[in-house]
């Protein structure tokens, strides 16, 4: 089923399977990858929610689901034409967490700084370190691949890409 459902650009584009753009971010690899997903998106959105209200954050979620799908598939069309990685056309990605590095982005681009450090527009990467909120979705991204090898890079850097989209258009 996750199969079917999948953000796949050859289905998408070769078979026009539109409807693909919108189920794989409903779809999951299994419980431990919506485990993983919720406990990370359940506070990230509640605060955001609760900072925009339902319908702006509704929509938010929307926009960035639609445009990471479309970033990804253009994305892996590109590479594919360009013989860099061919592959990627036929690959199947499913989750929400390209959508929450999305929201993480466009949270860090907030006014003022988007940050909670010790100076302004500044956030901690697990406690660890202090850094520009404009680049803590980056580090994000990148520990995430280090952790998560199997994961996405390519889904996960589209709603990255996504959320930076939104934030600048403020």
């Amino acid at each position: 089923l996750t199969h079917a459902l999948c953000i796949s650009t050859s289905a998408i584009v070769g078979r026009f399977q539109l409807w693909r753009v919108v189920t794989g971010v409903f779809a999951h690899g299994g419980l431990l990858h919506v485990l993983l997903n919720m406990v990370v998106f359940l506070p990230l959105g509640h605060a955001m929610e609760h900072a925009v209200g339902t319908v702006q954050f509704g929509y938010l979620l929307a926009v960035l689901a639609l445009v990471s799908a479309s970033i990804y598939v253009t994305m892996t069309y590109m590479l594919a034409a360009s013989t860099i990685y061919p592959a990627g056309i036929h690959t199947c990605v499913v989750g929400i967490s390209g959508v929450i590095l999305g929201l993480i982005a466009v949270e860090c681009g907030a006014p003022p700084g988007g940050g909670d450090g010790p100076l302004p527009g500044q956030r901690s990467l697990l406690g660890l370190v202090w850094m520009p909120a404009w680049a803590y979705p980056w580090a994000l991204l990148l520990l995430w691949q280090l952790l998560m090898p199997a994961a996405s890079l390519l889904g996960h850097l589209s709603g990255l890409m996504a959320g930076q989209l939104w934030a600048s258009g403020r």
